[in-house]
């Protein structure tokens, strides 16, 4: 397999969720990618303020919102996170409007650990589906959408909804009682370790043009389940296939 070199890579950090260890996530890419240089740095909206890099273009923001969906009413109770969603594609194009020219190249890679909700279209169902990654430049990687994007099971799924249209808060509270721990709430501890997979997605389809793998186990599967998220990503594996990439990536092995 072909692999692009890759030089650097950049970590912007989230006010998302103070549950999320960016340093950590950085460090978890310098083990694996020891030859690749690794930055964490403040939001894209700090560097912007700190006037070290070009401001995003803001009607282009602005035209990246998606009207008429509301984000998920947990979700925006969250300090930090808007009360918008926006389409993924269009974001990243604006905010890549904030890179540096001596950092946009294709050596480079930056990943947005994002306090904003994203989604895309979806062709199949004609209609827009969140997001917890869009592989570009600049990736972003959601991290509310973390939380709200892979389905919770379908049981508690179908029960909330009952209860919630019969205003029964107690009922709810219950019930996410009995199905704690089989899916990540906003502020989960399990938070840093779910996104160490997402950002080792965005890189590899920097790598090889191919963000996720077919096994359930590895840290790359494209999980739409909250329960096959955590079980591929609490796992801490990559399939023999992806393996052999990161091992290929070390220092002596091109």
């Amino acid at each position: 397999m072909q692999l692009l070199e890759l030089k650097a890579i950049y970590l912007y950090r989230s006010s998302a969720s103070a549950a999320l260890d960016a340093e950590a996530l950085r460090a978890y890419l310098a083990e694996l990618l020891p030859a690749v240089a690794t930055h964490l740095r403040g939001s894209y909206e700090t560097i912007v303020a700190r006037g070290l890099c070009p401001a995003p273009d803001s009607a282009m923001l602005a035209a990246a919102v998606i009207q008429g969906i509301a984000p998920p009413p947990d979700a925006v109770r969250l300090a930090g996170v808007e009360p918008v969603v926006y389409d993924a594609f269009a974001l990243s194009a604006a905010m890549a409007e904030a890179l540096r020219p001596a950092e946009a190249g294709l050596d480079c890679l930056h990943i947005d650990l994002s306090h904003r909700l994203i989604a895309t279209w979806d062709e199949s169902d004609s209609r827009c589906h969140l997001r917890t990654l869009l592989c570009s430049q600049p990736s972003i990687v959601s991290i509310p959408g973390l939380v709200e994007a892979p389905a919770r099971p379908r049981k508690y799924a179908i029960m909330r909804l009952q209860f919630e249209a019969l205003r029964m808060p107690d009922a709810i509270a219950e019930l996410d009682e009995k199905f704690a721990g089989s899916f990540l709430t906003h502020g989960d501890d399990r938070l840093t370790e779910v996104a160490k997979g997402y950002i080792m997605q965005a890189v590899f389809y920097r790598l090889t043009g191919e963000a996720f793998c077919e096994d359930p186990s590895c840290r790359l599967h494209d999980a739409h389940w909250q329960e096959d998220m955590l079980a591929a990503q609490l796992g801490d594996r990559y399939c023999e296939r992806h393996a052999a990439v990161l091992e290929a990536c070390r220092p002596g092995k091109a």
